[in-house]
């Protein structure tokens, strides 16, 4: 059986992020209650790829060459996912915890994938449009 790495997006959104499930001390962890959308849900998946198969938490039986792939859940964050700092949305990409099309569409943050940079005048674009959306 092969084993695949860290799954990108595996993480939560807004402006402050914690390991999932934890929170600051005196704070109650309540990701809904936080920001507007929920926390990536947890995946299991046979053979990754166009002919995947999404498996139910159950036993399961894996053939020779066969890969399986647990995605973990993501716990929600808190604050506003368009006010994190721009820089460390970046840092999140280079670290592959996210990518750089899920942090234009969920942080409002261009990256130029030739220079690894913010593009500060689309980043300010696209979170402008986002708060006009609200």
């Amino acid at each position: 059986m092969n084993f695949l790495s860290v799954t990108r997006h595996a993480c939560q959104t807004g402006r402050f992020r914690r390991v999932p499930g934890s929170a600051p001390t005196g704070v109650t962890t309540c990701p809904m209650a936080w920001r507007a959308g929920a926390g990536t849900p947890s995946r299991n998946v046979l053979n990754p790829g166009p002919e995947e198969c999404e498996l139910p938490a159950s036993t399961l039986t894996v053939r020779s060459g066969d890969v399986y792939r647990h995605e973990l859940a993501g716990a929600g964050g808190w604050g506003n996912p368009f006010a994190r700092d721009p820089e460390r949305v970046l840092r999140d990409v280079m670290e592959e915890k996210i990518s750089p099309a899920y942090a234009r569409r969920e942080y409002g943050v261009a990256i130029d994938e030739r220079t690894w940079t913010v593009v500060p005048e689309e980043t300010a674009r696209l979170r402008a449009a986002a708060q006009t959306a609200r």
